[in-house]
């Protein structure tokens, strides 16, 4: 984000896991032009967050996002690379 202040963000869900939270949704900022760039997908856990780069990234957070959201806390994950739903967020986010 070139300018945080311009930040709009929509569609945005939260849910616990383990002693993290993840949150996700859309957001849209100003560009080096200082017009609005397009709303992206995000994912947030604390402390890392991605932000999809083109379509197959914003999918891969979105489905990323659908099975956390969904499951809860699943036993022996350690990083959204160990949910096969999170396999295409890269790099890897730790879970714990």
């Amino acid at each position: 984000m070139l300018d945080p202040s311009s930040a709009d963000f929509r569609d945005v869900r939260h849910a616990p896991y383990g002693a993290s939270r993840v949150v996700c949704g859309e957001v849209n900022g100003n560009n080096a032009f200082g017009a609005k760039a397009g709303f992206r997908r995000f994912m947030y856990v604390e402390p890392l967050m991605r932000i999809a780069s083109n379509e197959q990234s914003a999918y891969a957070i979105y489905q990323c996002c659908k099975s956390l959201m969904d499951a809860g806390k699943v036993e022996g994950v350690k990083t959204t690379a160990d949910v096969a739903e999170c396999s295409g967020v890269e790099p890897a986010m730790p879970l714990i």
